[in-house]
């Protein structure tokens, strides 16, 4: 009788174990442990045997698609410039278009070595990481006549997700 107890109650903590166990995942990432719940989407910072909840904000910088400010190069040729980035599974996912295509940044896409370089800063005004993209690199962006309209550049650098918090602010520097 205490064995069929015994081999009840082993069945009965597996049974429920595997219920509530289905119902967290813990998540490592390059910052820390987190246990988000599958049904809600909460998300708890684990610390030892601390349970944390995140800010839904925090969330959001950390992981969230980033439309930054258009620059407007007056030279050449009044060019604009636009940069989405966004963070995922340890890197940084860029997209940068520059427009028109005209000019010296039609001219920049046929000579060699040219580029434009991607700055990001923090909050106070500190590097934190540069990118070159070749503009030979960059694809054409047509109109609807079918010409050349602007270029574009989509690429992706390694970048742990407190450093991307840390963007604050971004320029743009041509070498053409």
């Amino acid at each position: 009788m205490n064995r069929l107890i015994l081999v009840l109650s082993v069945l009965a903590g597996l049974f429920l174990t595997g219920c509530l166990g289905d119902k967290y995942e813990l998540v490592k990432s390059d910052i820390g442990l987190y246990r988000i719940n599958k049904a809600n989407g909460d998300i708890f910072r684990v610390s030892g045997d601390v349970l944390s909840p995140v800010p839904e904000e925090e969330i959001k910088k950390a992981t969230s698609k980033k439309e930054w400010d258009t620059l407007k190069i007056a030279y050449p040729d009044n060019i604009e410039v636009m940069l989405f980035t966004r963070w995922k599974d340890g890197n940084l996912y860029y997209r940068v278009s520059a427009s028109p295509y005209k000019g010296r940044l039609a001219a920049a896409r046929e000579k060699y070595g040219s580029e434009l370089t991607i700055n990001f800063y923090d909050e106070y005004g500190f590097e934190l990481t540069a990118i070159p993209v070749p503009i030979a690199s960059m694809a054409s962006i047509v109109d609807l006549s079918g010409s050349p309209a602007s270029l574009r550049f989509q690429g992706h650098i390694p970048m742990e997700r407190d450093a991307y918090r840390d963007l604050e602010k971004w320029t743009c520097m041509w070498n053409f």
